[in-house]
């Protein structure tokens, strides 16, 4: 059963200021799987055990890419 993260206003906030100051965007999981080079089911479960943040508008569930990039670099540092 997948986790749902209830954010307030001000995360939300904070969240999409951090994407718009760095110039990034948010994308939906299909496409932000083709981008890492990984499967759809690998990233929902991944969202599933809470290793990457995503948050839902409407129906649609999205991932920030700076989320991605932090969650990228988190699992560089475990390799090393």
């Amino acid at each position: 059963m997948p986790l749902e993260t209830e954010f307030t206003d001000t995360e939300i906030d904070a969240v999409i200021e951090r994407n718009l100051n760095v110039g990034s965007i948010c994308r939906s999981v299909p496409d932000q799987a083709r981008r890492i080079g990984v499967s759809k089911s690998f990233l929902f479960d991944e969202i599933r055990i809470g290793a990457i943040a995503s948050f839902k508008i409407g129906r649609r569930r999205l991932i920030a890419d700076a989320d991605v990039a932090q969650y990228l670099a988190a699992h560089r540092e475990q390799v090393a």
